[in-house]
């Protein structure tokens, strides 16, 4: 790919680019797990409705974070 091509707009995408890519997604793959997990145990633990409500929207979220950092193209470690 030519320079011109290679754009990335953030810090996390220059991270995921880089030689450790596959350790950075990794990483950011086992927060965005605990952290569902902690969501979901608050949930099943009973919640008051408003509450229950914010925390299903963050749980949601951070399944849909996790789904796209995992196909996520990074450099692989040589």
């Amino acid at each position: 790919m030519s320079d011109e091509l290679d754009f990335r707009m953030t810090d996390l995408e220059e991270r995921l680019a880089s030689a450790d890519g596959a350790k950075v997604r990794s990483d950011i793959l086992n927060k965005l797990t605990a952290s569902g997990e902690n969501i979901s145990k608050k949930i099943n633990t009973g919640l008051p409705p408003e509450e229950f409500e914010k925390a299903q929207v963050v749980y949601q979220g951070l399944a849909a974070a996790h789904e796209i950092m995992s196909v996520f193209p990074v450099e692989k470690q040589k």
